[in-house]
């Protein structure tokens, strides 16, 4: 909303967007591919159909949001509504798995831990984006017990296409 609290992510956020009563963000993690990452970082809203490379700044406007701290709330939020569905679960029982892209160098990485210890996540890990993939689709593939669709032995691949996280 209007004052940088996360209030919908996803494809709700976009179909319920309201200019007048709410910011919009789309691919800012794209703001960690980039050079000069130290400095400052700011991610203007976008409309619902805008061009978001130009959304990555290294200036503030009276509208953008600090990327970091943008990071954190989304982080935050993820964790409110988990800890509101799944009520009397300790956070410290919870291992977050963020998923970056495998192109990202140390420093993006560690801009993402950081964000994430700032929302006050613990047992946080890494893991690249094709390696989420490749997991869930073994996982998945090789354990439905409807109908698995792979055998031991059989091998698959996974392709990541890139697009811009």
């Amino acid at each position: 909303d209007k004052s940088n609290r996360i209030i919908e992510i996803g494809s709700s956020a976009i179909k319920n967007y309201d200019s007048t009563k709410n910011k919009l963000f789309k691919r800012f993690k794209m703001g960690l591919y980039s050079e000069n990452r130290f400095s400052s970082i700011f991610v203007q809203p976008v409309s619902c159909c805008a061009d978001v490379q130009s959304s990555i700044s290294r200036s503030a406007t009276e509208e953008s949001v600090e990327l970091k701290s943008l990071f954190r709330e989304v982080f935050r939020f993820f964790k409110e509504k988990l800890l509101e569905k799944e009520r009397g679960i300790n956070d410290e029982n919870i291992e977050w798995g963020i998923t970056v892209p495998a192109i990202w160098d140390g420093a993006a990485k560690n801009y993402m831990i950081e964000a994430a210890k700032e929302a006050r996540l613990k047992n946080v890990k890494l893991i690249l984006e094709p390696e989420a993939a490749a997991i869930y689709t073994a996982t998945y593939y090789f354990t439905n017990k409807n109908s698995p669709l792979f055998k031991i032995g059989d091998s698959f691949m996974v392709i990541d296409a890139g697009g811009g996280t």
